[in-house]
Protein backbone atom coordinates (compact mmCIF):
# COMPACT_ATOMS: atom_id res chain seq x y z
CA UNK A 1 0.00 0.00 0.00
CA UNK A 2 2.88 2.36 0.81
CA UNK A 3 4.35 1.80 -2.66
CA UNK A 4 0.96 2.51 -4.24
CA UNK A 5 0.58 5.72 -2.21
CA UNK A 6 4.05 6.93 -3.24
CA UNK A 7 3.37 6.14 -6.91
CA UNK A 8 0.02 7.97 -6.83
CA UNK A 9 1.64 11.02 -5.19
CA UNK A 10 4.53 11.14 -7.67
CA UNK A 11 2.26 10.58 -10.66
CA UNK A 12 -0.15 13.24 -9.42
CA UNK A 13 2.64 15.76 -8.93
CA UNK A 14 3.93 15.09 -12.45
CA UNK A 15 0.42 15.51 -13.88
CA UNK A 16 -0.14 18.76 -11.97
CA UNK A 17 3.22 20.19 -13.06
CA UNK A 18 2.77 19.32 -16.74
CA UNK A 19 -0.76 20.70 -16.72
CA UNK A 20 0.38 23.99 -15.17
CA UNK A 21 3.20 24.25 -17.70
CA UNK A 22 0.76 23.73 -20.57
CA UNK A 23 -1.67 26.31 -19.18
CA UNK A 24 1.11 28.85 -18.63
CA UNK A 25 2.26 28.40 -22.25
CA UNK A 26 -1.26 29.05 -23.53
CA UNK A 27 -1.64 32.10 -21.29
CA UNK A 28 1.70 33.53 -22.40
CA UNK A 29 0.72 33.03 -26.05
CA UNK A 30 -2.46 35.05 -25.50
CA UNK A 31 -0.57 37.79 -23.67
CA UNK A 32 2.04 37.93 -26.45
CA UNK A 33 -0.65 38.42 -29.10
CA UNK A 34 -2.32 41.15 -27.01
CA UNK A 35 1.01 42.89 -26.47
CA UNK A 36 1.84 42.78 -30.17
CA UNK A 37 -1.60 44.09 -31.14
CA UNK A 38 -1.47 46.89 -28.57
CA UNK A 39 1.96 47.87 -29.89
CA UNK A 40 0.62 48.08 -33.44
CA UNK A 41 -2.27 50.29 -32.27
CA UNK A 42 0.25 52.57 -30.59
CA UNK A 43 2.28 52.74 -33.82
CA UNK A 44 -0.82 53.75 -35.76
CA UNK A 45 -1.52 56.63 -33.35
CA UNK A 46 2.12 57.76 -33.46
CA UNK A 47 1.90 57.86 -37.25
CA UNK A 48 -1.36 59.81 -37.00
CA UNK A 49 0.42 62.39 -34.81
CA UNK A 50 2.82 62.89 -37.73
CA UNK A 51 0.02 63.53 -40.16
CA UNK A 52 -0.57 60.04 -41.53
CA UNK A 53 -4.34 59.39 -41.95
CA UNK A 54 -5.75 57.28 -39.12
CA UNK A 55 -6.36 53.70 -40.30
CA UNK A 56 -9.62 53.01 -38.44
CA UNK A 57 -10.19 49.69 -40.21
CA UNK A 58 -6.86 48.33 -39.00
CA UNK A 59 -7.50 49.62 -35.48
CA UNK A 60 -10.84 47.81 -35.45
CA UNK A 61 -9.14 44.59 -36.59
CA UNK A 62 -6.49 44.86 -33.88
CA UNK A 63 -9.11 45.65 -31.22
CA UNK A 64 -11.09 42.57 -32.25
CA UNK A 65 -7.94 40.46 -31.97
CA UNK A 66 -7.25 41.78 -28.47
CA UNK A 67 -10.83 41.05 -27.34
CA UNK A 68 -10.57 37.50 -28.72
CA UNK A 69 -7.38 36.89 -26.77
CA UNK A 70 -8.91 38.33 -23.58
CA UNK A 71 -11.75 35.82 -23.94
CA UNK A 72 -9.24 33.04 -24.60
CA UNK A 73 -7.19 33.97 -21.52
CA UNK A 74 -10.37 34.15 -19.42
CA UNK A 75 -11.33 30.65 -20.60
CA UNK A 76 -7.85 29.35 -19.74
CA UNK A 77 -8.06 30.80 -16.22
CA UNK A 78 -11.56 29.33 -15.80
CA UNK A 79 -10.22 25.91 -16.79
CA UNK A 80 -7.35 26.25 -14.30
CA UNK A 81 -9.84 27.24 -11.60
CA UNK A 82 -11.97 24.14 -12.22
CA UNK A 83 -8.85 21.96 -12.26
CA UNK A 84 -7.54 23.21 -8.92
CA UNK A 85 -10.98 22.91 -7.27
CA UNK A 86 -11.01 19.21 -8.19
CA UNK A 87 -8.64 18.78 -5.25
CA UNK A 88 -10.99 20.38 -2.69
CA UNK A 89 -12.15 16.98 -1.41
CA UNK A 90 -10.74 13.47 -1.80
CA UNK A 91 -14.17 12.06 -2.65
CA UNK A 92 -16.81 13.93 -4.60
CA UNK A 93 -19.99 13.07 -6.47
CA UNK A 94 -19.12 14.10 -10.01
CA UNK A 95 -20.45 13.95 -13.55
CA UNK A 96 -17.94 12.04 -15.67
CA UNK A 97 -19.09 14.01 -18.73
CA UNK A 98 -17.95 17.28 -17.15
CA UNK A 99 -14.68 15.73 -16.02
CA UNK A 100 -13.89 14.52 -19.56
CA UNK A 101 -14.63 17.97 -20.97
CA UNK A 102 -12.20 19.46 -18.45
CA UNK A 103 -9.43 16.94 -19.17
CA UNK A 104 -9.93 17.48 -22.92
CA UNK A 105 -9.45 21.20 -22.38
CA UNK A 106 -6.35 20.60 -20.26
CA UNK A 107 -4.96 18.25 -22.94
CA UNK A 108 -5.64 20.57 -25.89
CA UNK A 109 -2.03 21.72 -26.30
CA UNK A 110 -0.69 18.16 -25.96
CA UNK A 111 -2.96 16.91 -28.75
CA UNK A 112 -2.09 19.91 -30.91
CA UNK A 113 1.64 19.21 -30.57
CA UNK A 114 1.12 15.55 -31.55
CA UNK A 115 -1.21 16.39 -34.44
CA UNK A 116 -4.05 14.29 -33.02
CA UNK A 117 -7.72 15.31 -32.96
CA UNK A 118 -9.67 14.66 -29.75
CA UNK A 119 -13.47 14.50 -29.60
CA UNK A 120 -15.61 14.08 -26.49
CA UNK A 121 -18.90 12.19 -26.74
CA UNK A 122 -21.19 11.82 -23.74
CA UNK A 123 -24.62 10.57 -22.76
CA UNK A 124 -27.43 13.12 -22.82
CA UNK A 125 -27.95 12.43 -19.12
CA UNK A 126 -25.16 12.98 -16.54
CA UNK A 127 -22.99 9.96 -15.74
CA UNK A 128 -22.39 10.32 -12.01
CA UNK A 129 -20.01 8.45 -9.70
CA UNK A 130 -18.45 9.17 -6.31
CA UNK A 131 -14.71 9.19 -6.79
CA UNK A 132 -11.47 11.14 -6.39
CA UNK A 133 -11.72 13.73 -9.21
CA UNK A 134 -8.04 14.60 -9.33
CA UNK A 135 -6.87 10.98 -9.45
CA UNK A 136 -9.47 10.20 -12.12
CA UNK A 137 -8.36 13.19 -14.20
CA UNK A 138 -4.79 11.95 -13.88
CA UNK A 139 -5.76 8.45 -15.02
CA UNK A 140 -7.80 9.75 -17.97
CA UNK A 141 -4.87 11.97 -18.95
CA UNK A 142 -2.49 8.99 -18.90
CA UNK A 143 -4.95 6.92 -20.94
CA UNK A 144 -5.15 9.74 -23.49
CA UNK A 145 -1.35 9.85 -23.70
CA UNK A 146 -1.38 6.13 -24.44
CA UNK A 147 -4.28 6.45 -26.90
CA UNK A 148 -2.50 9.13 -28.93
CA UNK A 149 0.32 6.72 -29.70
CA UNK A 150 -1.96 3.99 -31.07
CA UNK A 151 -4.32 5.98 -33.31
CA UNK A 152 -2.52 5.01 -36.49
CA UNK A 153 -2.80 7.22 -39.56
CA UNK A 154 -6.30 8.42 -38.59
CA UNK A 155 -4.80 10.57 -35.80
CA UNK A 156 -8.19 10.79 -34.07
CA UNK A 157 -9.21 9.76 -30.55
CA UNK A 158 -12.73 9.86 -29.14
CA UNK A 159 -13.64 9.57 -25.47
CA UNK A 160 -17.12 8.46 -24.53
CA UNK A 161 -18.75 8.61 -21.08
CA UNK A 162 -21.69 6.33 -20.40
CA UNK A 163 -23.59 4.70 -17.57
CA UNK A 164 -22.39 1.14 -17.01
CA UNK A 165 -23.86 -1.42 -14.61
CA UNK A 166 -23.51 0.06 -11.10
CA UNK A 167 -21.29 2.95 -12.09
CA UNK A 168 -19.84 4.55 -15.18
CA UNK A 169 -17.60 3.71 -18.08
CA UNK A 170 -15.19 5.72 -20.23
CA UNK A 171 -14.37 4.42 -23.69
CA UNK A 172 -11.30 5.58 -25.60
CA UNK A 173 -12.07 4.78 -29.23
CA UNK A 174 -10.28 4.96 -32.57
CA UNK A 175 -7.19 3.07 -31.39
CA UNK A 176 -6.32 1.57 -34.76
CA UNK A 177 -2.96 0.13 -33.66
CA UNK A 178 -4.13 -1.32 -30.35
CA UNK A 179 -3.57 -4.88 -31.58
CA UNK A 180 0.14 -4.15 -32.04
CA UNK A 181 0.72 -3.35 -28.37
CA UNK A 182 2.58 -6.06 -26.50
CA UNK A 183 0.82 -7.70 -23.56
CA UNK A 184 1.58 -6.00 -20.25
CA UNK A 185 2.84 -2.74 -21.77
CA UNK A 186 -0.29 -0.90 -20.63
CA UNK A 187 -1.40 -0.17 -18.00
CA UNK A 188 2.01 0.49 -16.46
CA UNK A 189 2.71 0.67 -12.73
CA UNK A 190 1.61 4.32 -12.74
CA UNK A 191 -1.84 3.55 -14.10
CA UNK A 192 -2.20 0.45 -11.93
CA UNK A 193 -1.63 2.51 -8.78
CA UNK A 194 -4.33 5.01 -9.79
CA UNK A 195 -6.69 2.19 -10.77
CA UNK A 196 -6.27 0.65 -7.32
CA UNK A 197 -7.09 3.92 -5.56
CA UNK A 198 -10.20 4.44 -7.69
CA UNK A 199 -11.32 0.80 -7.37
CA UNK A 200 -11.52 0.92 -11.15
CA UNK A 201 -10.72 -1.47 -13.97
CA UNK A 202 -9.04 -1.04 -17.36
CA UNK A 203 -9.56 -3.48 -20.21
CA UNK A 204 -8.86 -3.43 -23.92
CA UNK A 205 -11.20 -4.41 -26.74
CA UNK A 206 -8.92 -5.06 -29.69
CA UNK A 207 -11.80 -6.02 -31.99
CA UNK A 208 -13.50 -2.65 -31.52
CA UNK A 209 -10.18 -0.76 -31.14
CA UNK A 210 -11.12 0.56 -27.70
CA UNK A 211 -9.65 1.05 -24.26
CA UNK A 212 -12.25 0.77 -21.49
CA UNK A 213 -12.05 2.43 -18.07
CA UNK A 214 -14.77 1.11 -15.75
CA UNK A 215 -15.63 2.96 -12.53
CA UNK A 216 -17.76 1.85 -9.57
CA UNK A 217 -20.66 3.99 -8.37
CA UNK A 218 -18.56 4.78 -5.31
CA UNK A 219 -14.88 4.20 -4.66
CA UNK A 220 -13.88 2.63 -1.36
CA UNK A 221 -12.51 4.95 1.30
Amino acid sequence: MRLTHDTVSETGLEFFAKTCISISHETKNSLAIMKESAGLVEDIYLMADKGVPLDTKRIRTLATRIVEQIRRADSIVDTLNKFTHSMDEIKQRIDICNLLALVASLSKRLFLLKGVTLTVKTDVKPVKVTTNPFVLQNLVWLCLNFAMDVTGEAKTVSIVAETWENGGRIRFTGLKELSGISAGSFPTEKEKALIEVLCAEITTDVEHEELLLILPDEMAT
